[in-house]
């Protein structure tokens, strides 16, 4: 081979690689064959604090477990503090004595959050803090494990219930932040009441439907009731201060319930929403008890996020 062909095949062996690249990057629908992959899971135990990196995650009603289940407000008005204020939020770590995750500052003791063994397991890397076990402080003990409470904190214009951990770890997060805070975490699953014993006369519906799952209405656009009655649902019902009024009594709830509860998980920020509202298609007709209820149209995206 002549010093003529050995430069055209160097060059046509190296222009190969750049020319499939070209073609990706001109026609990326032809990478649509590639199966995208989890790369990477993070948990980070306390919001806006450091993570954990971990092999494998459970789900539960609230996400990921241990995720995002401690939070830092400020001790006056119980709002969420991040490391937009604080960015020394970022140097408070996580790891593990044994299979107890805790909290890590420099020039602190470690402070107990958890007993996790199952994320200790998955977690990948260096994860154990080495230090003498006992000088862990917050751990609860039997005189302390019950002292607790429920606390309305904010975030963002959201107000949510939580529970307080301990004085102890308020003034610990107070040390290392540099600022009057308090620690709280998410209330236990048995703690979460959502409606419960509530009378559903306090919403003075048109029509109740059962049968499906909870707030399922929130997808319907169009449906039919009955045989011939066609229903366009345009968006969601905002809801006034009327259900905390009790219909058997007249009297007000004192804990505005059950909007204080709805505020939680049912609110975009401008308002609570419970229920739909309905536009009937036709002129005349009935609707009776025991119709059935066929979905036509379902809406594409969250009412409750688009209406604002």
């Amino acid at each position: 081979m002549d010093d003529f062909e050995q430069t055209v095949f160097v060059s046509l062996a190296l222009a190969a690689p750049l020319l499939v690249a070209i073609r990706r990057w001109l026609n990326p629908k032809r990478e649509s064959r590639l199966r995208p992959a989890v790369e990477e899971i993070w948990l980070f135990p306390i919001k806006s604090c450091a993570g954990l990196k971990v092999k494998q995650a459970a789900i539960d009603q609230y996400g990921l477990q241990h995720d995002r289940r401690f939070m830092v407000v400020s001790k006056d008005k119980k709002r969420f503090q991040s490391q937009r204020a604080l960015p020394i939020m970022a140097n408070i770590h996580v790891g593990f004595v044994g299979d107890d995750l805790v909290a890590v500052h420099e020039g602190m003791p470690p402070l107990y959050l958890a007993t996790c063994a199952d994320v200790r397991r998955n977690a990948i890397g260096d994860v154990q803090v080495k230090c003498d076990p006992s000088t862990v402080v917050g751990k609860p003990t039997g005189s302390s494990s019950s002292s607790s409470s429920t606390v309305d904190v904010t975030i963002w214009d959201d107000t949510i219930a939580a529970q307080t951990v301990s004085d102890e770890h308020d003034r610990w997060f107070s040390q290392a932040l540099g600022k009057d805070v308090q620690l709280v975490r998410t209330l236990p699953p048995n703690q979460h009441h959502r409606l419960v014993n509530n009378n559903i006369t306090r919403f003075r519906p048109n029509v109740v439907v059962a049968a499906c799952v909870p707030f399922e209405e929130d997808t319907w656009q169009e449906i039919t009731v009955g045989d011939n009655i066609t229903m366009d649902l345009p968006e969601p019902c905002m809801r006034c201060s009327l259900p905390t009024v009790d219909p058997d009594t007249g009297k007000k709830d004192p804990k505005k319930e059950p909007t204080k509860t709805l505020q939680t998980y049912r609110s975009n920020g401008h308002g609570v929403f419970f229920g739909q509202n309905a536009v009937v298609q036709q002129t005349t007709g009935s609707i009776r008890v025991g119709d059935r209820i066929s979905v036509l149209k379902r809406k594409d995206d969250d009412p409750i996020a688009q209406l604002y």
